[in-house]
């Protein structure tokens, strides 16, 4: 029987080991482990120990060791019970108040003491420890997030049952740094502070002195404000929102309002004109403790007063100003500035920057100078410069239009301003010369035979030099300067042109005078190309369209003379019947009804050599070499030679002389020759063939038969490619014995002994050769 038996416990795995003292003849035990809640656990092993795993937590179990020998066998039980460690705590809830978080989870099997732990992320630990199932976590701090466990104990296991973590967002912290900015001009109010770790959003609270109240919502470390009440205090402080919970308010900063603005309609001016000096008043501001008025002309004249009163004046101001009125409400802390919208005027000045542009066509003056706002109009007077009164103009704005002046003359100009009580002097005088008249009778002289052209007119009166402005249909367009009343143009080829005359002084031009137009020589054709079909004895020359044409005529010369002609209204011609092996010489003629062109550069079209004649073909036997002649073929630069045979054999050479030898033939087969001359440009048709036969093949496996009882041998072969007839020879160790011919494969040999040895060859012929 099992002795001795003890149980330890490992509180991180849940695993047992068991051990005991063994017993005497016992070879196998089996530990048996069940809890009060009858779980049920087992493990065998043939030494004195053994591990039990998957024990539950929070339990007590019994151990029994079952021994087992060959016929019997014993159990032992442990004293005691095997205790296991306590279950992980669950349900973890947290409820926070400020600095403060309160814990709870359900009770934990086996437990008999917990512990809380809250780790930030950044900052130190809180913990709290308790035999309940709550506890509270003091002296949290904000603007942490904090990871929330609680660990379960007793008398077998601490340290191992820690529960799933929770997670604490604690409130942001206060607001630091708060600082407050007001925009005087635009009365809105800017608070600012440094961000709060944790905080989603801030809220600004404003409490006004008299009860008004303002806030701003916002997610960046600033807000504005609108809506301030002027002259007022307000205590602002600001509250950051958290995820979770909001912060605490951050301490109180005073901001004060802008004074209020002026009341505008309460402002008043009375001008004095004889000393320049103006009177102003104005109603009280509230919270202002002094003003300044500033009276600002509309060329920027500057001037004001201070006052800690309601009223200043401000002498010396300039005429013909119109002046507005601002003014400027002053505190301790800030200053707003009110326009009135209130504006005063000065007494009229004469007239500046006076100036006349003249437009010429027809001849109108344009006078312009530097309007005022205190003038009710002006009065402009023109005078010929003979002191001659022309024409007077008035106007409300700053320019007036005199038209019907004469061309060619000189005018004076002067202005006056005019207000509802006096006027101003006469401004500075400006001069104009109207334009020149109009030049007259213009003509264009030219010819066919180049591409001058004499323009003459009529002197127009006022001009002191000329324009003459060239367009042309196609897009050309020019102009040419003389101080004449003529002028020679080299124009372009193939163009109608437009001319006009402008008569031009140092102001302006005249009108243009009526066109005159003329049209050039057409253009001599370009691109010249030439193309030759070889086949067919056709020919063909294009060119590029040539301005200014209506037909073309191309000639294409040969050099035996022969000529053809083609007339066409497009950009190519074509020619059939052209010569076989010639050189046309080609040009293009461009002409109209009136002129034709110079000829194009010249071109030629080289023709395809004419097929080569009179071919003769021959055989050497010997050399085993063709050789193949013909006429020559004019304008050829060489010749092409084929030869092919019945199967498919075809060899190509090439020669600028008027024969070829050919030594690449198989033996026994007719070759067809042909010969093309090969041009500059194109070759010829390949010649009629001539029919050459080679020499016979020699015959192939070649047998012979001896009859003993006629002393008579029979020689065979293989008939041979090419051959007509064959000749057979016997030679014996003395030489030739016999010979025997045939036109088919075989034939007999008598007279031979037998028992000797002979040799035998048989040799093909044909006609011409032997093989």
């Amino acid at each position: 029987m099992p002795r001795n038996i003890r149980a330890l416990i490992d509180c991180q795995s849940g695993l047992a080991i068991l051990s005991w003292q063994s017993g005497t003849g016992a070879m196998q035990y089996t530990a048996t482990a069940v809890s009060e809640s009858g779980h049920v656990l087992s493990c065998e092993n043939n030494e004195t120990n053994c591990e039990l795993t998957g024990l539950a937590c929070g339990e007590s179990y019994n151990i029994t060791v079952l021994a087992e020998g060959q016929t019997c066998s014993s159990i032992a039980t442990m004293r005691g019970h095997l205790n296991t460690g306590p279950c992980a705590p669950q349900n973890i809830e947290v409820q926070y108040g400020l600095s403060i978080g309160q814990l709870s989870w359900d009770r934990s099997t086996g437990a008999s003491m917990y512990t809380a732990q809250a780790a930030p992320n950044l900052g130190s630990v809180r913990s709290c420890s308790t035999s309940d199932t709550s506890c509270a976590l003091y002296n949290v701090s904000c603007s942490q997030t904090y990871d929330i466990t609680v660990t379960a104990h007793n008398n077998v296991c601490r340290e191992a049952a820690v529960s799933a973590s929770t997670t604490l967002n604690t409130e942001p912290c206060p607001p630091q740094n708060v600082q407050t900015h007001l925009n005087c001009a635009s009365d809105v109010g800017t608070v600012s502070w440094e961000e709060s770790l944790g905080a989603v959003a801030y809220v600004a609270f404003l409490e006004g002195r008299n009860g008004h109240s303002l806030s701003c919502y916002t997610t960046s470390s600033s807000c504005s404000v609108t809506g301030l009440i002027c002259g007022m205090v307000y205590s602002t402080q600001v509250r950051a929102i958290g995820e979770t919970y909001n912060s605490t308010d951050s301490e109180t900063v005073l901001f004060t309002s802008a004074p209020c603005l002026p009341d505008s309609s309460s402002v008043t001016v009375d001008m004095n004109c004889e000393n320049a000096t103006a009177l102003f008043r104005w109603a009280w501001s509230g919270g202002a403790a002094s003003y300044e008025l500033t009276a600002i002309s509309n060329n920027g004249y500057i001037a004001s007063c201070i006052s800690q009163e309601n009223f200043c004046s401000i002498s010396e101001l300039a005429c013909g100003q119109t002046y507005t009125v601002r003014l400027t409400a002053i505190s301790d802390e800030c200053q707003v500035t009110q326009e009135t919208g209130v504006t005063f005027q000065t007494r009229p000045c004469a007239p500046l920057y006076v100036n006349v542009d003249l437009r010429c066509q027809p001849s109108t003056a344009v006078v312009t100078w530097e309007q005022r706002d205190d003038v009710l109009y002006y009065l402009v007077s023109a005078t010929l410069s003979t002191g001659e009164a022309d024409t007077v103009c008035n106007s409300t704005t700053d320019s007036c239009e005199m038209s019907g002046l004469q061309c060619g003359v000189e005018y004076a100009f002067t202005v006056t301003a005019y207000s509802r009580h006096c006027h101003s002097d006469a401004s500075s005088t400006v001069h104009i010369t109207t334009e020149p008249c109009q030049p007259t009778q213009p003509t264009v002289l030219g010819s066919c035979d180049n591409n001058t052209v004499l323009l003459n007119w009529n002197h127009s009166r006022g001009a002191s030099n000329y324009t003459v402005h060239i367009t042309s249909n196609l897009g050309y367009a020019d102009s040419f300067q003389t101080s004449e009343s003529t002028l020679t143009v080299e124009l372009l080829c193939g163009q109608t042109y437009t001319f006009t005359t402008l008569g031009e002084n140092d102001f302006c031009g005249s009108i243009p005078s009526n066109p005159a137009h003329f049209t050039t020589a057409p253009c001599v054709p370009y691109h010249i190309e030439t193309y030759a079909e070889c086949e067919n004895n056709l020919g063909a020359v294009s060119w590029a369209d040539s301005d200014g044409t209506d037909i073309y005529t191309a000639i294409a010369i040969g050099q035996d003379g022969h000529t053809h002609v083609c007339i066409t209204n497009t950009t190519f011609c074509i020619w059939e019947e052209l010569h076989c092996g010639e050189i046309y010489f080609v040009q293009v003629i461009a002409s109209t009804q009136i002129c034709n062109s110079e000829p194009s550069d010249g071109t030629v079209i080289h023709m395809a050599p004419c097929v080569p004649q009179k071919l003769v073909s021959s055989f050497d036997c010997d050399m085993r070499v063709g050789s193949l002649s013909w006429e020559a073929t004019e304008n050829a630069e060489m010749y092409l030679v084929s030869a092919e045979s019945n199967s498919g054999h075809r060899v190509e050479l090439s020669t600028n002389a008027t024969s070829a030898q050919i030594s690449e033939f198989n033996c026994g087969q007719p070759y067809y020759l042909t010969v093309q001359a090969v041009g500059n440009v194109c070759r010829s048709q390949p010649s009629n063939a001539s029919v050459l036969k080679t020499e016979p093949c020699t015959p192939a496996v070649v047998v012979g038969f001896m009859d003993c009882i006629s002393n008579i041998a029979t020689v065979s072969w293989e008939l041979a490619e090419g051959g007509e007839y064959y000749t057979a020879t016997v030679h014996g160790p003395d030489g030739p014995l016999g010979t025997c011919m045939s036109w088919s494969s075989s034939c007999g040999m008598p007279k031979l002994s037998c028992g000797e040895t002979y040799n035998v060859s048989v040799i093909a012929s044909s006609r011409q050769c032997n093989s």
